[in-house]
């Protein structure tokens, strides 16, 4: 599995977010579907303009707040030095180590951010020398010309005596 261990500082992100069952398969329905309704109701043109990106700017998902069988998911972009624009959610991310997975380079719409993580879950912490520590995990997509990738950021910690 592609990854890497990054130490990242205190950043800010803004953006909408809803809540979301963490139970099965609900974050895969309901994750795309709060997509979709952001999409098709204006809100993700109105975050890329507030970033100042262009329209196919790409915006990012943060998942945080977890427990009690559910989690907040934003979606949203990262905070300039002008501040949180008018409107929005701001989500303040504390310092952190994180796993960091790619994706890989792949088409618009074919990710497989899914499929990676269930692999993150399934294979990797079961195996490797790290443990989720408490904190947002996000879904960062870069554009790379006319494809696209996807990195999943997850803050852990090292396992006692790794």
């Amino acid at each position: 599995m592609n990854y890497r261990i990054d130490e990242k500082q205190a950043f800010e992100m803004f953006g909408v977010s809803t809540v979301v069952n963490s139970d099965g398969d609900h974050p895969f329905i309901d994750i795309p579907a709060f997509w979709t309704k952001c999409i098709s109701d204006g809100t993700v043109d109105r975050i890329r303009k507030a970033a100042g990106l262009g329209g196919n700017g790409q915006i990012h998902g943060i998942l945080y707040n977890k427990g009690g069988g559910e989690f907040s998911y934003m979606i949203g972009y990262f905070v300039s030095q002008s501040g949180i624009p008018e409107g929005f959610e701001r989500l303040s991310i504390p310092p952190q180590t994180y796993a960091i997975f790619s994706t890989g380079v792949y088409p618009d719409g074919q990710s497989g951010i899914h499929e990676l993580w269930k692999r993150i879950w399934a294979e990797w912490f079961p195996t490797c020398n790290y443990e989720p520590a408490n904190g947002p995990e996000l879904e960062i997509t870069y554009d790379r010309g006319n494809m696209y990738e996807m990195e999943v950021w997850i803050p852990v910690v090292k396992k006692a005596g790794a």
